[in-house]
């Protein structure tokens, strides 16, 4: 029996050694073929562990649950469609389906929650309850969420949040501090890093919104855009550090790299372009469009700057400090348009370098490239094309309408000045048309205020004759640079000789104008008033002469009647009529009429002292005329009678003007 033992013994040594010899090698294999494989042959997994605990499973058939690493998903929990990969990976998973988790300890607490995907050392390791649909990729990436729907991908991605759903977060620590926030999306480095609570913001870019805590619905896009803002809500940042330093302003839209860069708590502020509202901080309801457009305005409100560096506001004193804009209310649009603008406001600039140096003027608007160029303290101007008002610089209330239309001067005041090249060369004047102009006018006369109501100290003191007769008509040329195809023929006064004239009777005469620069005008329809007096008084000279001549006529008839008699009744049908035209300065017709029978008939011309300038005989009989040129009469008042036969039948009287 005891040899048998031995026997036996020693067979079975030498099987099991036959046996063994076919099993794998813990220190390696060699000789392997395509058949020889790690597994089972039957229907059940492969199941790794490590000092007895869950190390690895290949799944079962009717879960599909596929886990490698130390105390990762067990595949006899409930659940399917699971793949673990990593130390605790899935640990707790009991009824969750459809996750991926791999890296330690990711996915560690989820229980029943489905299709997350989490990928990287600690990826939502504290996710738990029912939270599902759940992208997580980095380390620590969602690593306590609790709510579905949110993706993360990069280094502590979301790494506090527990409430906050539909949360997508792409770069290194985005929304790291996000607990209960919604709806927010942040891509770049740290965007969206410090964000809590704040919902419905969009981040993209390193540095977005990086101090933004509870503000909301806001959008960047650029690096460090919206870097410094906290609770600001309704904000739109596209472009490199746009609206980096806002705070807690809020409405606002910034396009462009740095536009809006400085800006703190102002608000409903639109910039768009390079730099664009770049030092603004506290300004409010500002829009700006343009490279470097409002970029210097710091605390200006209600300002539109359309056009590279309109409304500008950076200036450079001497000393080298730098001034900003504070100014308000301010509208520029064309490139540098209101470019210097410091306190200005209520100004409207349109068009290329349009109040292109206005610093603190204000109410000015010029229309037109170069409007109002150089003007810079100067107010409630108004210059509308190119290069109007271009000289003014500190005048306040001129008005230009026309190219190169204005002062000639930088400090005139209450000037206009209408039509190209029209210019004004004092204090309130009004100018209208330049010196190629041959012709102002329109349907109706110029109206001066009259009304007695207004009028005060008045005086029946205008002189008539004494000042009208010793006025010297002349014609002229202007000479004021025009070339000689530009001049041209006037019929007027010379001012400082009707000057002459009115100091010597002691009148002071409103129609003489002498502006500043010493120049001479005359308002022709003052001239009307004395004229009238002058009229007057021959008015009243003529009633005089006429008594005269009326005395004279009936002096002559008495004489006349004695010796020259005839027959009663037979110059019944002898007439003359008034001359046509009179008063006359050229020529005038005398019509009459003479009896069918008469031996001599004549006219006779008398002066009022009553000597014979001119007699016309005549002929015929029936109506008949003459003719009386005024060039051998001088200017004057003149009487003519019919005589027929000897006998004055009628007189009447002419006058000849100049």
């Amino acid at each position: 029996m005891k040899n048998f033992i031995l026997i036996f013994i020693a067979f079975f040594i030498t099987v099991s050694a036959n046996v063994f010899s076919q099993t794998w090698s813990l220190t390696g294999n060699a000789g392997t073929t395509n058949s020889n494989f790690v597994g089972t042959t039957d229907n059940r997994p492969l199941l790794l562990k490590v000092n007895n605990q869950w190390a690895g499973s290949t799944g079962f058939t009717d879960n599909y649950n596929v886990s490698f690493g130390y105390s990762s998903l067990n595949p006899l929990n409930a659940g399917g469609n699971n793949t673990a990969f990593g130390a605790q990976a899935l640990r707790a998973n009991t009824s969750g389906v459809g996750n991926v988790a791999v890296g330690v300890w990711t996915l560690d607490y989820n229980t029943i929650g489905a299709n997350n995907v989490a990928v990287g050392f600690g990826a939502s390791s504290r996710q738990v309850n029912v939270a599902s649909y759940n992208v997580a990729i980095g380390s620590m990436a969602l690593q306590n969420n609790a709510k579905d729907g949110n993706t993360a991908v990069g280094f502590e991605a979301g790494l506090n949040n527990t409430n906050g759903e539909n949360l997508t977060a792409v770069g290194f620590k985005t929304l790291w501090s996000n607990t209960t926030g919604v709806q927010n999306t942040a891509v770049g480095f740290n965007a969206l890093i410090n964000n809590t609570t704040g919902y419905n913001n969009t981040a993209i870019g390193a540095w977005t919104l990086v101090s933004n805590t509870t503000g909301e619905h806001n959008t960047t896009v650029g690096m460090k855009s919206l870097y410094s803002n906290t609770t600001g809500e309704y904000n739109t940042a596209v472009g490199v550090q746009a609206l980096e330093k806002n705070t807690t302003g809020y409405w606002n839209a910034a396009m462009g790299s740095g536009a809006l860069n400085q800006n703190t708590t102002g608000f409903r502020n639109t910039s768009g372009g390079n730099s664009s509202m770049w030092f603004n901080t506290t300004g409010y309801e500002n829009t700006a469009f343009g490279e470097q457009a409002l970029g210097g305005s710091l605390d200006g409100s209600y300002n539109t700057a359309v056009g590279c560096r309109a409304l500008w506001s950076i200036n450079q004193t001497p000393a080298g400090d730098v001034g900003y804009g504070h100014g308000n209310n301010n509208t520029a649009v064309g490139f540098e348009a209101l470019r210097d603008i410091t306190n200005g406001s209520n100004n409207v600039a349109m068009g290329m370098h349009a109040l292109r140096i206005n610093s603190s003027g204000m109410r000015n608007v010029g229309i037109g490239h170069s409007a109002l160029m150089v003007s810079t303290t100067g107010n409630d101007n108004i210059a509308i094309g190119y290069n109007a008002l271009s000289s003014n610089t500190t005048g306040n209330s001129n008005i230009a309408i026309g190219y190169g239309a204005g002062p000639n001067a930088g400090a005139y005041n209450n000037t206009t000045a209408i039509g190209y090249g029209t210019l004004t060369t004092a204090s309130n004047q009004v100018r209208i048309g330049n010196n190629a102009v041959i012709s102002v006018g329109g349907y109706m006369g110029w109206s001066n205020i009259a009304d007695a109501s207004v009028q005060k100290n008045i005086k029946a003191d205008v002189p008539g004759l004494d000042f009208i007769n010793q006025l010297q008509p002349v014609t002229y040329n202007l000479d004021l640079g025009a070339t000689p195809a530009q001049q041209r023929l006037y019929t007027g006064f010379s001012a400082q000789e009707v000057e002459k004239v009115a100091k010597s009777i002691d009148y002071d005469f409103s129609g003489i104008d002498v502006d500043e620069g010493g120049i001479y005008s005359l308002r022709y329809a003052e001239f009307t008033v004395p004229l009238v007096k002058a009229v007057q008084e021959l008015s009243a000279q003529n009633e005089t002469l006429l008594k005269e001549v009326a005395a004279l006529k009936e002096l002559v008839n008495g004489l006349l009647s004695t010796s020259h008699s005839a027959p009663s009744g037979m110059y019944n049908t002898a007439s003359v009529q008034q001359n046509f035209p009179n008063p006359f300065n050229q020529i005038t017709t005398i019509h009459y009429v003479l009896p069918p029978s008469f031996r001599s008939a004549q006219i006779v011309v008398t002066g009022t002292s009553g000597n014979v300038v001119k007699q016309l005989p005549l002929s015929g009989y029936g109506t008949g005329s003459v003719t009386i040129e005024a060039d051998y009469l001088r200017p004057g008042i003149y009487l003519y009678s019919l005589y027929v036969d000897g006998s004055l039948i009628d007189t009447k009287r002419m006058i000849v003007t100049e």
